[in-house]
């Protein structure tokens, strides 16, 4: 019974942290369009 309650754990952290990198990833692109648009509006 706590074999499998490792690997539940396991997966669960597995799990969290690719949707952790995929949150910071969106962020980073985020970040980028928003320097790119202000960066067109002060060209003008």
């Amino acid at each position: 019974m706590e074999l499998l309650g490792r690997e539940e754990r396991k997966t669960f952290l597995e799990v969290e942290a690719h949707l952790v990198a995929e949150d910071a990833q969106r962020a980073r692109a985020r970040a980028v369009v928003l320097m790119v648009a202000f960066g067109e509006d002060s060209v003008q």
